[in-house]
């Protein structure tokens, strides 16, 4: 095990303890039950590992070889989305279970997934994986044995998530949020904005992404952030025109 591996598995364990803090500071100005730290964490963190081994599997199967190289965790090989999906899944099933607001837990959510992502992806940054394109804009990161400079897609992908941790922590704990209107507000608006801003960062990465590129060479992750946000307008343009007709 290299050093890179075990920082990045460091980091990909603080990225889980960080974002439970944030979610139990979160919690103390809730108005509706919500799950313990705990159960919440062995939810999440079960759930979102399998599933983004698991797309990352499917994405690169010529880099599994042996039994070993599937729970090599932390040697890298995550994939958002795979997670993602997976723990929402999760999350579903456990609401249903314990017999809590999915939508409303999954607004309390949002600040402590973006400050575990951006942490996450400063894990990749010390792996050498998900890097961008070559530059000569930022000259500040280069994988070893290169002789020229890279975008630090990484980076610029962390501070994108800390921004938006912070912006809708301001949001979540507001008093005139747009997630007090109808539970589940605050997390689509999450979903769409981070779907935009990943879809854009894809045209600076430079990595391997796995899976296949279409026509307009759109990466599997632009698909699926294009996807997401086409979903979430057309969900909101439904949601207002069934508002209006029960107006009328």
């Amino acid at each position: 095990m290299t050093s890179s591996d075990t920082l990045y598995g460091i980091l990909m364990t603080l990225a889980f303890l960080a974002g439970g803090a944030l979610y139990s500071q979160n919690k103390k100005n809730s108005n509706q039950p919500l799950p313990q730290l705990l159960e919440l964490l062995l939810v999440t963190s079960i759930s979102g590992i399998i599933g983004a081994r698991t797309a990352y599997i499917l994405l690169f199967p010529q880099y599994f070889h042996n039994l070993r190289d599937y729970f090599a965790i932390h040697e890298g090989g995550l994939v958002f989305y795979g997670g993602f999906f997976s723990a929402l899944a999760a999350l579903a099933m456990f609401c249903k279970f314990k017999k809590l607001n999915f939508s409303y837990l999954a607004d309390n959510l949002v600040p402590s997934l973006a400050l575990g992502h951006g942490i996450g992806r400063i894990g990749c940054y010390f792996s050498n994986c998900c890097y961008g394109s070559k530059t000569n804009f930022l000259k500040v990161y280069k994988l070893e044995h290169e002789g020229f400079y890279r975008h630090p897609t990484q980076l610029y992908e962390s501070i994108g998530l800390f921004t938006l941790c912070a912006i809708f922590c301001i949001l979540l704990n507001s008093e005139k949020g747009v997630h007090k209107k109808s539970d589940g507000n605050l997390a689509l608006m999450y979903t769409a904005v981070y779907s935009a801003m990943r879809f854009a960062i894809e045209y600076l990465r430079d990595d391997s992404r796995g899976g296949f590129y279409t026509s307009m060479n759109f990466s599997p992750s632009q698909l699926i952030a294009a996807g997401c946000i086409v979903a979430i307008i057309l969900f909101f343009i439904c949601k207002k025109l069934v508002f209006i007709r029960r107006c009328k």
